[in-house]
Formats: C-alpha cells, structure tokens, sequence
C-alpha cells in the first residue's frame, strides 16, 4: 500500500505566510516555513511544478488543503518486520498521533505584495467607477 492509496480526508484550508526554504521537483514539494509558527513543513503541489515561480528565500501568502488518513494496522506490521531502527522509531512516534498521517496540499500562492498590490488596484478601480469611467 503507498501513500497516494490511504482513504484521505479534507479537514480544512488554510492561509499562512511562509518562506521558501526549497522545491522538490521530482516530488513536486514545496519546502516552507510558517513565519508565525516558526515550524517548517512540506506542501504537496498537484499538477506542474514548473508553473510554480518562488524563489528560495523570499516571502509569500499561501493557501493550502490539510487531509488526513488513517495507517492501517496492516500497513504499519508489514513495514515493522524490516526491523529498521528509524523506522520502528517512526511508527512509535506515529502512536502519539493515533495513527493519523497528515498531508498539505497547495491550493494557491501569492506574493508578499499581493494583498498591497489588491488594495491599490480596488482603490484606483473605485476612484474610477466615481468618476464616471468603466475600466
């Protein structure tokens, strides 16, 4: 069983301000950190990764999807008779979480200057609609 074949189940959106920490194209994952939580973690990103235009290092707003899954019982016995240490340690940090695995999944990305670049635009669209103009 892989990962893309657990029952996944939205649990809500959200928005956050991260940075860029790095891409994965292979996988097509996008590496962030949480500025308020100060907590990296990995996006999942459907479709093409090269329509994708972040740079390392910078700042932006983006929306994302939380799903979760439950492990099967006969997932996590398969994979325990590898008898790896790392992952024995994995699933016995997966009990504190119940056996649930979550997965983020980018819905979309702005700048850092998208909520500016808006405002202006509404209020020039405004000041226009009162002048009589149609844009």
């Amino acid at each position: 069983m892989a990962l893309n074949e657990f029952n996944w189940q939205f649990q809500r959106r959200i928005g956050r301000t991260v940075s860029i920490l790095g891409k994965n194209e292979v996988n097509n994952e996008l590496y962030v950190l949480d500025l308020y939580a100060k907590r990296p973690f990995i996006i999942d990103v459907t479709g093409r990764m090269s329509s994708i235009r972040v740079q390392e290092g910078e700042t932006y707003k983006i929306l994302f999807d939380i799903f979760s899954a439950n492990v099967p019982k006969e997932y996590l016995e398969r994979i325990k008779k590898t008898g790896d240490k790392e992952i024995m340690e994995a699933i016995k940090n997966l009990r504190l979480l119940r056996n649930r695995i979550y997965k983020f999944v980018l819905v979309d990305i702005y700048s850092k200057y998208h909520e500016f670049d808006k405002s202006q635009t509404d209020y020039y669209l405004d000041r226009l609609m009162k002048a009589g103009l149609k844009p």
